[in-house]
């Protein structure tokens, strides 16, 4: 079982990195890039799912949550308190349990799996707000959701479920393009690339569309 420290340690590597995702309909392409950061951590963890402990509130925001993870001021032990670690609340399929292994492994299944896009219109998915969704097809079948970040050209991840509920199929997009690209060694793994497309990349190693 991943256990908190593992989680976060991981995750640092994830905020070095950016994924790069070109989806198409009838010949028009769209940009996607992700960046990680501390902001979503805890939701992407399903700590907001201990709702009976203090880290599920407000007065643990997602930056302050991962301090203290790192301070070793919370600790594997703390989160397992709580009766919704393993089985989770609201009778959902997916408590921090699992998340941890889905995160801790995103990107080899990304890597290594089919990966379909799909556009999310206001209101269209369920509860969830997002803009983008990838629904890694896997014997999981998880679904990684995006949201646009206000002020920028990048794209948040939300939350990362396992569900094959068709309620939660959106507009398919087609994947021309899928990257994921290393900040420190400023090198880029192509994972997937329809034959027509030659990506092109800008003086700052964007892609450009």
């Amino acid at each position: 079982m991943i256990n908190i420290n593992q989680l976060l340690d991981h995750y640092n590597l994830l905020k070095n990195s950016r994924l790069e995702i070109v989806a198409g309909k009838k010949g028009e392409n769209e940009l996607i890039e992700v960046l990680f950061d501390d902001t979503h951590f805890k939701h992407l963890a399903g700590i907001h799912k201990l709702t009976d402990t203090v880290f599920a509130t407000g007065k643990f925001s997602s930056e302050k949550f991962c301090d203290e993870v790192r301070r070793g001021n919370i600790t594997q032990a703390d989160l397992e308190k709580s009766a919704f670690f393993s089985k989770g609340s609201f009778n959902e399929e997916d408590p921090p349990k699992v998340r941890f292994e889905l995160l801790y492994n995103l990107m080899n299944m990304i890597d290594q799996h089919v990966v379909e896009p799909h556009k999310i219109s206001k209101g269209s998915c369920r509860s969830i707000k997002a803009h983008f969704q990838l629904q890694i097809m896997c014997e999981l079948n998880v679904r990684f959701f995006l949201q646009r970040e206000k002020g920028t050209l990048y794209y948040a991840p939300v939350t990362l479920i396992r569900n094959n509920d068709i309620r939660y199929n959106c507009e398919k997009r087609t994947l021309v393009y899928l990257s994921i690209y290393d900040f420190k060694s400023q090198k880029r793994k192509e994972v997937h690339r329809l034959k027509n497309f030659i990506p092109q990349f800008d003086e700052s190693d964007r892609i450009k569309i």
